[in-house]
């Protein structure tokens, strides 16, 4: 014979279990998401950036780390600048990262970034 108190267990079974689906259907679309959103912050840059921007924007960041893992140190990290294909070996990270078109090349980036950010969920 089924009890009144036996419906209610089952009842609460079910409901756990209902959250439980909704909470793993929430986690997964929120994953895609996330991913559509990074996919399309990495890929917009990429696809409508020109190479010399993308060499300055390469060789800014990697400036900016070599005086990031210098920091505390007097010394002046080096690093190669590629300018029309051609690699010039020997600059200053300070002067690459206080010049302008590398400066501005980073925020010409980011803003793409931030639209591809924006219109991946559409997508």
């Amino acid at each position: 014979m089924i009890q009144p108190h036996d419906r209610r267990i089952h009842a609460d079974a079910l409901r756990r279990q209902y959250r439980g689906n909704q909470w793993s259907r929430f986690k997964r679309q929120a994953g895609i998401m996330l991913s559509s959103v990074a996919l399309g912050a990495v890929a917009a840059p990429y696809a409508t950036l020109d190479q010399d921007r993308l060499d300055a924007l390469t060789a800014w960041s990697v400036a900016r780390a070599k005086l990031w893992l210098a920091s505390g140190t007097f010394a002046d990290a080096e690093v190669s600048v590629r300018i029309g294909g051609r690699t010039y070996p020997g600059r200053s990270a300070r002067a690459v990262i206080a010049h302008p078109y590398y400066r501005q090349s980073v925020e010409i980036a980011y803003a793409d970034a931030r639209r591809g950010a924006g219109l991946a969920p559409a997508g």
